[in-house]
C-alpha cells in the first residue's frame, strides 16, 4: 500500500522487472490506481487497465482466483496472481480470503486504520492466524493498536431477554413450513456428508442429495402464494 500513485507504479514495475530477472514463475503481481499519470513530462501515460491488461473491474475476480480452489486448473492456463499493489484503493469492501500479508507505506488513522488492516481478517481453511504479517514502514504499532482499541474493548448492546430466541422460534413454526422431522433429517445428512468428504467436490456434490429434505418447505412456501 503506497501513499501515492505514481509510488504504486514505481513499486509495480519494480516488482515485475525483479520477478522476471530472476525467473520467478509464482509470483504474478496487480496494481491498483485510479485516473491515469504520468511519471515525467512527456513521459508515457499509465492506467491500472494499461498496466494489468485487462478493465478495473475485473481486478478483484482476477486477484481472487487460485489454482487450488480451481478444479479445472490443470486443463487451462489462468494466470495467478499473489501480489497486489495499491494506492487509494481496496482499503473497504475488499475481500479476499487468501490474503494473508501486508505492506504499508503510507499513514493510516482512527477508522481507516481498522478498515485497511481488516481486510486480513478474512478466513480461509487453507490459512491460518500464523499466516498473517504486517510490515509497517509509517506508522507506530501503539498508534495502531489504539485505533483498534474501541473495536475490541468495548460492546455497547442492550440487556438480552433469555426468552427471544424461543419468541422467534415460535414465531418461524408458527407458519406451519418447517417440520422438525425434516430439518432433522437434513442435519443428519448434512453431518455425514461433511464426514465422508475429502474435498469441497465432494460437499458440493452432496449438496444435491440435501435438497431433498429442503424442497417439502419451499413447496409449502410456494403455495402460500
Amino acid at each position: 500500500m503506497t501513499p501515492l500513485r505514481a509510488d504504486a507504479v514505481r513499486l509495480y514495475q519494480a516488482i515485475r522487472t525483479y520477478v522476471d530477472e530472476r525467473g520467478f514463475t509464482d509470483c504474478g503481481t496487480l496494481v491498483a490506481f485510479s485516473g491515469a499519470l504520468q511519471l515525467e513530462d512527456n513521459g508515457p501515460e499509465y492506467t491500472e487497465a494499461k498496466l494489468n491488461g485487462f478493465p478495473e473491474r475485473e481486478l478483484p475476480a482476477r486477484f481472487a482466483y487460485t489454482r487450488a480452489d480451481d478444479p479445472r486448473s490443470g486443463t487451462r492456463a489462468k494466470p495467478e496472481y499473489r501480489i497486489l499493489v495499491v494506492a487509494e484503493k481496496y482499503q473497504t469492501g475488499f475481500d479476499q480470503p487468501l490474503l494473508t500479508t501486508m505492506y504499508v507505506a503510507k499513514p493510516l488513522a482512527d477508522v481507516a486504520a481498522v478498515q485497511t488492516l481488516s481486510r486480513l481478517n478474512r478466513t480461509h481453511p487453507r490459512k491460518t492466524q500464523d499466516d498473517l504479517f504486517v510490515m509497517d514502514f509509517v506508522n507506530k504499532a501503539a498508534d495502531i493498536q489504539e485505533y483498534f482499541r474501541p473495536f475490541y474493548e468495548t460492546t455497547i448492546t442492550e440487556p438480552t431477554d433469555p426468552n427471544l430466541l424461543y419468541d422467534k422460534q415460535r414465531e418461524v413454526l408458527a407458519y406451519r413450513l418447517l417440520v422438525e422431522s425434516e430439518m432433522r433429517a437434513f442435519f443428519e445428512a448434512l453431518s455425514a456428508a461433511e464426514a465422508t468428504a475429502s474435498s469441497e467436490d465432494d460437499l458440493i456434490k452432496a449438496h444435491g442429495k440435501l435438497y431433498r429434505w429442503v424442497q417439502p418447505a419451499v413447496d409449502r412456501f410456494v403455495g402460500l402464494a
